[in-house]
């Protein structure tokens, strides 16, 4: 007896909707959700005429991204980072790090971090385009976003937001003292902030306030072409700031994730979608996730 299964994308990275890699599950419908144990990931890549799968089975991949030179980098929940030089071919090297890995972003390919936690502690690794290396963490960082090898900001709970100025990690002051779950640099001197909680945070390297509280949570922010976008659950969908706060801008489309590196880029459990002016939408429906899939014999629970 056969168990039906539910799918969703989870995180994407590259320049649009045909040009990147993404994560997506595959779990026992009843279920409800993704669980350690009980699902599948698997990582993706798309072209202008392709879609195909790359490595993938039980576990949990937590973060992928792609630098400028197309290579992959896949971080999972047992510490593992998976690399694909050049986005070419399908031998991914393999790397083991101490601890679980919750994430991964890089500055440029030689400048990548990868972070997570060790029993009580968190950990915090470096990639200098040679080697993986540990460094010490400035707090329990969910998510890291910058513009180089100088300037990144790390956040994470307990109100975490630290800057990188290319030697060490800094502890700046944070207004709130919740979880800070999403970051994105425009500047030195411009960057936001989000918490799930529903708190809009604006900052620099040299500051942080709150710029406005919403009654929901956000899942995520990014900035485009002058623009700054979050993402939050339907009906508010997608946001876009503007002189009175952050406004519903597409409510079809709540990113959970995005990426700004050439076009829009998002992604949320349904739909890979992404933008040249965040206007006109080019959509990867859950349908072709479901067909790649299904030639990819399930190894999931039957109870």
């Amino acid at each position: 007896m056969s168990v039906a299964v539910a799918h969703e994308f989870t995180r994407v990275s590259g320049a649009s909707v045909a040009d990147c890699c993404f994560i997506a599950q595959r779990y026992p419908e009843a279920d409800g959700c993704f669980r350690p144990g009980r699902g599948e990931s698997f990582v993706g890549m798309t072209s202008p005429d392709r879609v195909r799968l790359g490595i993938g089975g039980p576990g949990w991949f937590t973060g992928i991204w792609r630098g400028a030179d197309r290579s992959i980098f896949v971080s999972d929940i047992e510490g593992r980072v998976y690399t694909l030089p050049r986005g070419e071919g399908d031998r991914w090297d393999r790397v083991e790090l101490a601890g679980a890995l919750l994430g991964i972003w890089g500055a440029d390919d030689a400048c990548v971090w990868a972070w997570g936690s060790l029993g009580a502690a968190s950990v915090l690794y470096h990639y200098d385009g040679s080697a993986w290396r540990p460094q010490e963490s400035p707090g329990e960082v969910v998510a890291i976003h910058g513009l180089h090898r100088g300037l990144a900001f790390a956040v994470g709970h307990r109100g975490l937001i630290a800057r990188w100025d290319g030697t060490t990690w800094t502890r700046m002051e944070c207004p709130v003292h919740e979880t800070v779950s999403g970051v994105c640099a425009v500047s030195e001197a411009e960057a936001y902030a989000i918490t799930p909680s529903g708190a809009f945070l604006e900052g620099s390297a040299y500051g942080w306030s709150v710029r406005e509280r919403r009654e929901h949570l956000l899942y995520s922010v990014a900035a485009y072409r002058g623009g700054v976008y979050a993402g939050a659950p339907f009906p508010d969908g997608l946001l876009k700031l503007g002189a009175e706060g952050l406004a519903t801008h597409e409510r079809e489309l709540d990113p959970y994730q995005m990426d700004t590196r050439a076009e829009l880029l998002l992604a949320n459990p349904y739909v890979l979608a992404s933008s040249p002016d965040a206007s006109a939408w080019t959509r990867l429906p859950l349908s072709t996730l479901e067909q790649l899939l299904a030639g990819v014999p399930a190894a999931l629970p039957l109870a």
